[in-house]
């Protein structure tokens, strides 16, 4: 019996020191591998580095324990080889695999903290994902387009261009309170990012459909909606000097003199220096003059508004109205 025990031992550890020995010899193997996508990643053969990577990886598994800290060095280069091929992809116009593969990156980036590839994923996701939104909008499937808009936020929620697009989205959908909403925050964001170009688009989008709405809005005599719209518009360019004068012509129907006043005045100083554009607004100071009884005021205002359009007018009021000196 005491001979069996000791061939038992003897036969236990030669199978031992054997697994010991092929397990070296399996996280050698794994080690070259992974050697081999770090090379492959310098050359920036990023394709090449995450097939190593991978197969790296597969080996570890079945080495198990082992291989714990080669398994740790190889999670933590295989989302830099996918974000760097995920750009390349879209760089090279494989935009769906690209995208894929920046989701993959960011998802293996995570539980190594790698903060490069999370936040260079995230915002370039955000900006692909913001593209195909825009060419659903041009398309008019308006409501997928929302749906993607969002998915693009929820990767980087102070993307400036994404919320561009929402807005303009919005905007074909009529829907003027989540319009507002998303051109708003472009502004916001854009200049965050000291995107200026993309800050300027939403302000010029919003202003634009606001003034249109003052207009018609005063041209159907509803001077206090004219008032409304002409407060949106500040909303995106408080220094909008078309603005402040329709705003001005709506407060003076609504014999709203002192409010017409300082319209017209912020319109005098935020507008162009056109001759046509000055007598328009001095024909407005004129208006609100008179309606507050101030006859010399109103009469200087009036002979400085006598020009192009409003010169029948001013000299109307001057001569026949108030029969000015």
């Amino acid at each position: 019996m005491k001979i069996f025990s000791r061939l038992t031992i003897l036969l236990t550890l030669v199978m031992l020191s054997t697994s010991m020995i092929f397990a070296q010899e399996d996280l050698n193997a794994a080690g070259s591998v992974f050697n081999e996508g770090n090379e492959a990643l310098k050359a920036k053969n990023f394709d090449v580095a995450i097939t190593k990577y991978e197969e790296a990886l597969g080996m570890c598994k079945i080495i198990g324990m082992d291989a714990y800290n080669l398994k740790a060095n190889i999670e933590k280069q295989l989302p830099q080889a996918q974000y760097y091929y995920g750009l390349d992809l879209v760089k090279n116009k494989k935009v769906t695999q690209g995208l894929d593969l920046l989701k993959e990156a960011l998802k293996n980036a995570k539980p190594v903290n790698d903060q490069k590839v999370i936040d260079g994923s995230n915002k370039y996701i955000a900006t692909i994902l913001g593209s195909m939104g825009y060419q659903k909008t041009k398309k008019e499937d308006f409501e997928n387009a929302i749906s993607t808009f969002d998915e693009a936020l929820s990767y980087n929620p102070r993307a400036g261009k994404v919320y561009l697009y929402k807005g303009m989205t919005y905007k074909e959908m009529n829907d003027d309170k989540n319009m507002d909403e998303s051109l708003l925050n472009a502004i916001k964001y854009a200049r965050e990012e000291n995107d200026e170009k993309t800050a300027m688009n939403a302000i010029k989008i919003g202003r634009s459909f606001y003034v249109g709405k003052i207009q018609s809005a005063i041209e159907a005599k509803n001077y206090s909606d004219a008032i409304t719209q002409g407060e949106h518009v500040l909303k995106y360019d408080d220094k909008y000097g078309p603005a402040y004068y329709f705003m001005a012509v709506a407060y003076n129907n609504l014999s709203q003199y002192d409010n017409a006043l300082t319209a017209a005045t912020q319109a005098l100083g935020f507008s162009d220096s056109a001759q046509e554009t000055q007598a328009g607004i001095h024909l407005e100071m004129g208006k609100a003059h008179e309606g507050n009884g101030n006859t010399t005021a109103a009469c200087e205002e009036y002979n400085q508004a006598a020009f192009g359009n409003f010169k029948a007018e001013a000299e109307y009021k001057v001569k026949e109205v108030l029969k000015c000196q």
